[in-house]
């Protein structure tokens, strides 16, 4: 399987203006200490394939490597252009040495002619202007067919094995959450702005479509974040869920120092497995 574990974070359009130069990124990485970072490698939507940079991308993933921070690589792919996604991805992959890829399907794969999900659960920026196009076979067969072209890519190359992230309330979304799983992928369900029941629901609904591996992504934006980041991460070790054993945060370019700080305390739990559980949720 070879998931990452501990802290990581997601990073996007990656230059110097928004986050720092190549070293510092890295160190200000390893000061909070993170284990692994994913890059973006690729995203796709209605306006087409846009890669990121490639010289941009090396030259953050070098840094890294160096600074003892494992690199991967995650893309937000586009039905029906699975190909150009996956030759993209396996461009920056072999280009930056990455330990392996993770696939952002929300959107796109969903059936559109299923009853749509609540507005808060949709996702946010870009993600949220595009609209599903396939209904449940024409999904079924996208997934296969990047699926497919993961697997040859990572076999080439040697990587470890793929995750896949999307909505964290698998329940609420029409997603052939089946073909998801039947690799054996890790999942990063995205559960940012969810309350603390919803952080039970959200895990219990992707080992129940069969994620046995759960990294979840987490906020460093909106309500669970800032003060209130510490007491949403415990929800997710209370003891009365299976064994979690990093998170993935959204994302290094709008964490806090006070962010930073919280980070770091979870990091060095997680290493010592001493994580807390979580004050009592006041009963109204």
């Amino acid at each position: 399987m070879n998931a990452p574990k501990g802290i990581g974070f997601y990073a996007r359009t990656l230059s110097t203006s928004t986050h720092g130069t190549p070293k510092a990124f890295a160190q200000k990485l390893r000061a909070c200490g993170a284990s692994w970072v994913a890059l973006m490698a690729v995203w796709q939507d209605k306006r087409g394939h846009r890669p990121a940079s490639t010289s941009s991308t090396v030259a953050y993933a070098s840094a890294c490597r160096d600074a003892g921070i494992e690199v991967w690589l995650w893309g937000f792919p586009r039905l029906g252009l699975e190909a150009k996604y996956m030759e993209t991805m396996h461009a920056m992959a072999k280009a930056t040495s990455a330990r392996g890829l993770l696939h952002d399907v929300e959107v796109s794969y969903r059936d559109a002619r299923a009853k749509a999900p609540p507005p808060g659960s949709r996702g946010q920026g870009e993600a949220i202007d595009d609209e599903p196009e396939g209904d449940a076979s024409r999904t079924s067969l996208g997934v296969r067919a990047l699926l497919g072209l993961d697997l040859a890519v990572r076999t080439e190359l040697g990587l470890a094995t793929s995750g896949v992230s999307s909505y964290g309330m698998a329940d609420w979304h029409s997603l052939p959450w089946a073909d998801l799983a039947a690799r054996g992928a890790w999942g990063s369900p995205q559960l940012y702005t969810v309350t603390p029941r919803q952080v039970d629901q959200g895990l219990t609904s992707w080992r129940e479509r069969g994620f046995a591996t759960l990294l979840p992504s987490v906020p460093t934006y909106g309500p669970n974040s800032e003060g209130q980041l510490d007491a949403h991460l415990s929800r997710f070790v209370d003891g009365d869920e299976p064994e979690i054993d990093g998170f993935a945060f959204w994302s290094f370019q709008q964490t806090s120092a006070r962010e930073f700080r919280t980070i770091a305390k979870w990091a060095e739990m997680l290493r010592s497995r001493t994580c807390p559980a979580p004050a009592p949720t006041p009963v109204a």
